[in-house]
């Protein structure tokens, strides 16, 4: 029975790791792979459909030397709506754009008027709804782009994304509908357009088969199946993101009648903007930047400093609130809170297993520590070994200098020269 395997992030973090004991063992095997049959050498490009394409990472190669993957006449639509945070895909986007391509291509959709496989071959459809801004946006499994990045521009205005929605339904009639159910906007989506096509969303999507799909029941754990359906609510790291192909992205629009008689629509939501926080007040569960000091940080005045100038929220490790470094609010991990920002920024923490359970669902890591063989460096994605204390003052110091210079860009004459030599001096 063909399976949508799970991925293994602990084998991606030693891919990324230079410092963990099994990456050498890993760039030999990436070595012989290429000595085997390397596409820029051959001239050639692998048959990708039979599968005996060796799996290259896409971070160790530029995209224009991987082979064109393109569906000029696709049979069915697999449509994607990623949560695009900051305009750039985050893991869980990739993750389920791999989860897409494999519905495409590996005989897994579905006809969900007859319950019959759909034969043929299959297209990735992207609904985007916000400025891209990712340079590997090529290579992450999107064979037709829709691009709504004006409609999504113009703040919270969800019922004009959910009618673009219906009306791309209607012109693609997707085979299946891919959301993220861990995030708001796209999972808000998701089930505003099951509500309005009166169909059920699956909802925790972990896995899926030939004849039945596996969800997570809400913070349980446990896992139950139920028939396919075309409304998919899917969990973080349901797949491998695709790393074998550059792909077209074709773009592709809606219809411009359709696109007139949404736009002249009353909004029901009066959208005031965003309004300017204090990172400080912004709760761990929410913050997309967090700055966590450990054991490590001897200057902890200096730590608040370098976190307030990175606009950082701040965080601990167990060991910082223990000592009364800083407040039982702020501790990450298992018994702590449990985060999931785009920046983990963490300073003299080893990487206790209660610490590393906390910030799984980061998306980058990065490690400022003295110990080069502790456990959080190797589950960095970037790694400094040095001083705290050091490194700290010299991010807080390079802040002030950039500010300072968009001071200075605003002086004049003897203002301006004034502001560069206090940096001199300071340097």
């Amino acid at each position: 029975m063909s399976r949508v395997f799970r991925r293994d992030p602990r084998l991606e973090r030693i891919q990324r790791n230079r410092l963990h004991p099994l990456h050498l063992n890993c760039a030999n095997q990436h070595s012989d792979n290429q000595s085997q049959g390397s596409i820029a050498d051959s001239g050639t490009f692998p048959d990708i459909s039979s599968g005996t394409t060796p799996i290259l990472d896409s971070r160790c190669r530029n995209a224009s030397r991987l082979p064109l993957h393109r569906v000029d006449d696709p049979d069915f639509f697999i449509a994607v709506v990623p949560e695009m945070s900051g305009g750039r895909l985050t893991s869980a986007d990739r993750d389920m754009l791999g989860l897409a391509q494999q519905l495409a291509n590996g005989g897994f959709a579905h006809d969900h008027m007859d319950g019959q496989k759909i034969e043929g071959r299959g297209a990735v459809l992207a609904v985007v709804f916000s400025s891209i801004k990712d340079d590997r946006f090529a290579d992450a499994g999107i064979d037709r782009l829709l691009d709504l990045s004006v409609f999504g521009e113009e703040g919270y205005q969800p019922e004009y994304q959910l009618a673009l929605l219906l009306q791309a339904d209607k012109q693609f009639a997707p085979s299946y509908w891919l959301f993220g159910d861990q995030t708001m906007n796209s999972a808000d989506l998701g089930r505003r357009l099951a509500a309005r096509l009166d169909e059920r969303a699956a909802t925790g999507v972990v896995e899926i088969d030939d004849n039945w799909i596996w969800c997570r029941a809400g913070q349980s754990g446990n896992e139950y199946r139920r028939p396919h359906e075309r409304i998919l609510l899917v969990a973080e790291q349901i797949a491998e993101p695709v790393s074998q192909c550059c792909y077209q992205a074709s773009p592709v629009e809606l219809d411009p009648i359709a696109l007139e008689k949404i736009s002249a629509t009353s909004p029901k939501i009066d959208d005031l903007g965003l309004l300017p926080v204090d990172p400080g007040s912004v709760s761990l569960v929410e913050a997309e930047f967090v700055f966590a000091g450990g054991n490590g940080v001897t200057d902890w005045p200096l730590f608040h400093q370098a976190a307030t100038a990175l606009g950082a929220t701040e965080g601990a490790s167990r060991v910082a609130v223990d000592d009364g470094n800083m407040p039982r609010s702020t501790q990450v991990g298992a018994s702590g809170t449990l985060v999931s920002a785009r920046i983990y920024l963490a300073v003299g923490i080893s990487g206790a297993i209660q610490h590393l359970q906390g910030m799984t669902h980061c998306d980058t890591v990065i490690a400022i520590n003295l110990d080069p063989g502790c456990t959080m460096v190797s589950r960095a994605d970037l790694s400094v070994i040095g001083d705290s204390s050091e490194i700290m003052q010299a991010l807080a110091d390079s802040v002030n200098h950039r500010e300072s210079e968009s001071q200075a860009g605003e002086l004049t004459g003897a203002d301006s020269e004034q502001v560069k030599e206090k940096w001199d001096d300071a340097v």
